[in-house]
């Protein structure tokens, strides 16, 4: 299951800063790691998985980037989040949200997947749907025509291009 999933992401990902899911896999790690060290918890790293809207090529601009680090520990979740996102990681200038799970509390990443999978199909669905308009906008006696997939409305394009 979760070699299947990392196939799914290696194929459908899209790099930041020239960095595969496996890299960025790896650098979490040693993040996740070094604030283990730092702050005397005892845990042992099991894997580590990109998850997420960016794992299925689904993000969007501004989207962050959701790293699942499956542990072997009993410090609790909540703890273990708040420690490895008290100092903001970023690659390449996207937030880099570190989401640990446990066996006894969320699973492991051999049964949180599935659950992954299932909600990132309802992402790509929900997507599908949405309403795609065009527009253009003339600047300088020069027209360029745009596709609209933010979901904003008139005014809310207007504000973001004003």
């Amino acid at each position: 299951m979760v070699e299947n999933f990392k196939a799914k992401t290696d194929d459908l990902f899209h790099e930041i800063s020239e960095m595969n899911p496996a890299e960025i896999e790896e650098t979490v790690k040693c993040h996740v790691q070094a604030q283990l060290d730092q702050y005397g918890m005892d845990a042992e790293i099991v894997d580590v998985a990109v998850v997420g809207s960016r794992c299925r090529g689904l993000e969007r601009e501004g989207s962050d980037l959701d790293v699942v680090v499956e542990l072997s520990t009993s410090e609790r979740e909540d703890t273990l989040f708040n420690t490895f996102n008290r100092d903001a990681l970023h690659i390449g200038g996207v937030k880099v949200d570190i989401n640990p799970i446990t066996a006894q509390r969320t699973g492991t990443l051999k049964t949180y997947l599935p659950q992954v999978e299932d909600y990132l199909e309802g992402v790509r669905e929900a997507r599908e749907k949405e309403p795609v308009s065009i527009f253009n906008i003339r600047m300088n006696d020069e027209e360029r025509w745009f596709k609209n997939t933010s979901g904003l409305d008139v005014k809310g394009l207007c504000k973001a291009y004003a």
